[in-house]
């Protein structure tokens, strides 16, 4: 999903909501990662789990991790327990 194909913008959650929905999944079973403050707010807006990329621009504090790259050895552990029986 892009923006071409959404009518609000971030930090509106409609960008990951058509996400989950075409994945035909409900946001909260979806793992954003944003590298900025907007995007990190609609994804958290739209229920879904958040890692914020960091960049030189911080993502929201509101992120449950943050990692530096996509093999930062806290993303595994962290993926694991968003997907553990409730």
């Amino acid at each position: 999903i892009h923006g071409d194909l959404v009518q609000q913008p971030k930090p509106h959650p409609e960008a990951y909501l058509r996400a989950a929905a075409a994945l035909n999944l409900p946001p909260e079973r979806c793992v954003v990662f944003e590298d900025s403050p907007s995007g990190a707010r609609a994804a958290l807006a739209a229920g879904a789990n958040l890692v914020g990329v960091r960049l030189p621009a911080t993502p929201s504090a509101a992120a449950p991790l943050v990692v530096q790259h996509f093999e930062d050895p806290a993303l595994g552990p962290y993926l694991e327990r968003l997907w553990e029986p409730h």
